[in-house]
């Protein structure tokens, strides 16, 4: 059966089955006009007042070619454009002009510092909302304008194909996903609105593949392969580039398809539910771009391994950790210590170090943090010591007006002069509780072990198999350094005078006893004397055996050992000074 079919003043005739075919697959408008005697009688009228055909103007292709020929202005493309951009002038005002601004001016600087998104920011800090403010801050004009000509032209197309809540919840699931991607694979911090472009880039490439035919001839190819081909120079050219986020990229461009595959589109919905499908996509855009980075940051931030690896074994000299393998590889310093962060901008770290102090008095957990705290320490209940001699402190540091800021928990060990120290240091709330890092922390401190410093186990492994006076000598210098100054001195005290070592030994042995007076037998000055033999050269050495002679009231020793360097001592000054010592104190 032929109709008579009018579009744009020219007249064709149509079989009705083909004419229902075109209505529904939206290539007829419902404004053309049908001549159909059943229907029209003689005249030309409307599709859309046609009820035996307008209903075929609600299928998903009638309605998806009518909203792009004839849908509203793209007000939410356009918001979002203009949202990014006027960030971006603020961000410059702020940089150049933040000093004069004043108020508004620190408002500013301070949002656009913490506006980066990344590992820190949304898992360990909390701060799931960076995962948009991060779109809204840039590295500069040459940054911004490439993002903000992409989000615009990507964000029009994209609205023109599934409407304004298509567009958001598009949007939506980009940012959402681009910044849980972020957390969980980057190292670095990210900002810029490229995770955006990127998603809507993808949906744009998805909107081609879903609906292909349906589109308007003549917009097809801005979608699909027409797409990826506009922007593979914008996409190559990424590559090699330093300080561009790939994984962000990614991650939003499969944000970008995947939103623009599930969702439903306002642009296909009946003509009585394009309002309902807006409002629910509204909705879903809301939950997604809101509640994703919400409920991905508090799920992460329990499962560490997620986004910092399994733990790996890091031994340092003195400790062995269990430490994620993401942490084991960015170092810091807290502290005054060696210490693991979890991202390079941190400033809260697990620390762990073994350290000989010498004879030096070692300072106390309270001394050493109180000189990194502007305000009172203010100490706190310490847990449960990690075995005997070990010292477990716990305190909060604070802001000048005496605000807890970060506190830290540290466990210590001092054996002679060796001291291993372990502990954490964590950001407080305004709340007083502890950041997330504390729970991934606090598993490493639980499984570290501390071991024996390497140099003591090497002087030890090469004394017990049966190394010379070298090997003695380097296994009494760390039997001093751990306390055993008893062990110490009776492994000096076998070295025979007259090695080569000698010089070495009586040197040694005279620390040991300076340091540790009760330590000096009977024997001691005939050792000593007995030692210096033929080391009247060693100038030094010659003038501490003498002054620990005095010392003695070994007077006649003291006499013989200065007459005998005397003979060799080229500096006449300090040779004078040493004798008028040995003068006084034996007259």
């Amino acid at each position: 059966m032929l109709v008579h079919l009018r579009i744009r003043d020219e007249e064709i005739e149509i079989d009705l089955a083909d004419l229902e075919e075109e209505v529904r697959s939206g290539r007829v408008p419902g404004i053309a006009e049908v001549r159909h005697r059943p229907w029209t009688g003689d005249r030309f009228r409307p599709i859309q007042e046609l009820d035996a055909l307008s209903e075929l103007l609600d299928a998903p292709g009638a309605r998806l070619m009518a909203h792009m020929r004839l849908g509203p202005w793209p007000w939410a493309s356009t918001l979002v454009t203009l949202v990014v951009l006027l960030f971006g002038v603020a961000q410059g005002l702020a940089t150049l002009f933040g000093g004069v601004l004043g108020e508004a001016g620190v408002v500013l600087v301070l949002f656009f510092r913490e506006a980066t998104t990344g590992l820190d920011a949304m898992i360990f800090d909390g701060r799931w909302h960076t995962a948009w403010t991060s779109q809204l801050a840039h590295a500069g004009p040459r940054h911004l304008l490439p993002n903000l000509a992409v989000v615009g032209y990507a964000g029009f197309r994209v609205e023109r194909a599934l409407g304004a809540g298509g567009l958001l919840l598009v949007a939506a699931a980009s940012v959402a996903v681009g910044a849980l991607g972020i957390a969980a694979l980057e190292d670095q911090p990210v900002l810029g609105s490229s995770v955006l472009g990127y998603g809507l880039w993808g949906a744009m490439v998805a909107i081609g593949l879903r609906f292909d035919e349906l589109l308007p001839p003549s917009d097809r190819r801005f979608y699909g392969f027409g797409a990826i081909v506009l922007f593979a120079v914008l996409l190559v050219g990424s590559f090699g580039q330093q300080g561009i986020s790939h994984t962000g990229h990614a991650a939003g461009l499969l944000g970008g398809i995947a939103a623009a595959f599930a969702l439903r589109p306002e642009s296909t919905a009946p003509r009585a539910g394009v309002a309902a499908q807006r409002s629910t996509n509204l909705v879903l855009a809301a939950l997604v771009g809101l509640g994703g980075p919400w409920l991905g940051s508090h799920l992460l931030s329990w499962m560490p391994a997620v986004v910092l690896g399994s733990p790996v074994t890091v031994e340092l000299d003195g400790w062995v950790l269990q430490v994620p393998s993401e942490m084991a590889e960015r170092t810091s310093t807290v502290g005054g210590t060696r210490a693991f962060t979890t991202s390079e901008a941190s400033r809260e770290g697990v620390f762990a170090s073994a350290r000989d102090l010498g004879e030096r008095l070692a300072d106390g957990p309270e001394t050493t943090w109180a000189r990194r705290s502007a305000g009172p320490l203010e100490v706190l209940a310490a847990p449960e010591a990690r075995g005997p001699a070990w010292v477990s402190w716990r305190a909060r540091l604070t802001t000048e007006e005496g605000e807890p800021f970060v506190e830290v928990l540290e466990h210590r060990l001092q054996q002679g002069h060796v001291q291993w120290r372990l502990g954490w240091l964590v950001q407080v709330d305004d709340a007083g509780r502890l950041g997330r890092r504390a729970r991934t922390f606090a598993g490493i401190l639980e499984e570290a072990e501390h071991v024996e410093l390497d140099a003591v186990k090497k002087a030890r492994l090469a004394w017990e198999a049966g190394g010379g006076p070298r090997t003695a000598l380097n296994q009494a210098a760390q039997l001093h350094a751990l306390g055993l100054y008893e062990e110490a001195d009776a492994l000096l005290a076998g070295l025979a005078p007259g090695t080569r070592l000698a010089s070495e030994a009586i040197g040694t042995r005279l620390a040991l006893w300076a340091a540790h007076p009760e330590l000096t037998g009977p024997d001691a000055e005939a050792w000593v004397v007995a030692g210096l033999a033929g080391l009247e050269g060693d100038w030094r050495l010659m003038r501490r055996a003498i002054r620990w002679l005095l010392a003695l009231d070994a007077c006649a020793s003291a006499g013989a050992q200065l007459e005998a360097v005397g003979t060799v001592w080229g500096d006449s000054r300090a040779y004078g000074e040493l004798r008028a010592e040995v003068g006084t104190a034996c007259p």
